[in-house]
């Protein structure tokens, strides 16, 4: 086999890989949102001003009550009058930051999105409640290895052993040439 049939070869056994990432993610019980969870865009990786976090961060009952502290990240005091947003399924509620920065609203079932965002303040990262706990990932770092390991070393493997048998097939060949030869 030739070079350039053998990039070609390699080029669809990785693209073969890549397209079974998502299927083994699924067998596994990852979500793909999980596995690229800190890949941000060049807008949300400024530092906001305002943070939120979420209590609990894996609710187990809807209509379970969620509160939300919303601080300043320069002063980290809490921030009143901040609008959070709670949005599930493209409806968005929204609730106010009392004094202490505290805002609470009931759970909304999965997966519900939590923003904090206030005039003339750059808003809060979004949040997601549930916060995927680890019993529903099996373990992030497994889950995450036994994804990308057979999308990586399978199409390595294949290579490797295409190019054994390719040295097998030569080898035979050049036996029987040689067995004519002599006879």
């Amino acid at each position: 086999m030739d070079k350039k049939k053998l990039g070609v070869v390699v080029a669809v056994f990785f693209l073969i890989g890549a397209m079974f990432f998502p299927v083994v993610l699924y067998i596994q019980g990852v979500p793909i949102w999980w596995v690229f969870r800190n890949v941000k865009s060049l807008e949300i990786a400024t530092p906001s001003q305002l943070i939120i976090e979420v209590s609990p961060k894996a609710p187990h009952n809807i209509g379970e009550e969620i509160t939300a502290t919303v601080t300043n990240s320069s002063s980290q005091l809490p921030v009143q009058g901040a609008e959070v947003d709670v949005t599930k399924d493209g409806t968005t509620q929204k609730v106010y930051t009392d004094a202490n920065g505290i805002a609470t609203f009931q759970y909304l079932g999965e997966v519900t999105v939590v923003l904090a965002q206030m005039d003339e303040i750059k808003s809060s990262d979004y949040v997601a409640i549930p916060n995927a706990p680890d019993a529903y990932v099996q373990g992030q770092n497994n889950a995450i290895i036994s994804a990308v390991l057979p999308t990586t070393l399978g199409p390595l493997f294949t290579v490797l052993f295409t190019y054994l048998l390719q040295g097998r097939k030569t080898t035979k060949i050049k036996r029987q040439r040689t067995r004519k030869k002599k006879e």
